[in-house]
Parts: structure tokens; sequence; C-alpha cells
């Protein structure tokens, strides 16, 4: 989990310099809880939700997930299920 600490601002810089170009960033497969989502979300570092839901803690932690990305601004999700 350290490790998506140090990989969130790349992901947030990322999302800054594709955007004027109509870009966005598809991500959150390595994401193993909402909490870390959140924080993706918050700081907009991706348009695109990839959800795996192996990684998440279970049913409840997807659909977590799904309600946020529908709450800030309707970012579709995609629900990875291998």
């Amino acid at each position: 989990m350290a490790l998506l600490c140090i990989f969130l601002p790349g992901h947030v810089e990322i999302s800054k310099k594709l955007q004027p170009l109509g870009v966005g960033v598809a991500s959150g497969k390595h994401c193993q809880n909402r909490v870390i989502f959140k924080q993706f979300v918050k700081l907009k570092g991706l348009q695109f939700c990839q959800i795996d839901s192996c990684r998440m803690g279970g049913l409840n932690e997807v659909l977590a997930v799904l309600l946020m990305a529908a709450k800030f601004g309707g970012i579709p999700a995609v629900i990875l299920l291998a």
C-alpha cells in the first residue's frame, strides 16, 4: 500500500497533462480498497475506473467504489472478474 502513495501523484500529473488533449486515464486495477480509490477520484487521477474484483475486499468494497464513481461526476467503471 505504501507504493500506491508514491504512484498517486504520478497518476494525477499524467491525468493533468493528458486532459488538454482530450485523453482520459483508465486506472484502478492495482487498488485494494475504496480508500485508495477515493484518493484517486478526489485528486482526479483517473477518468475511467477499472475495478479488480479479485483484489478488492469483497462485494461490499466493489459496490462502494461503484457508488463513489457515480457520485464524483459519473466516472465510467469497469469490473474485471479475472
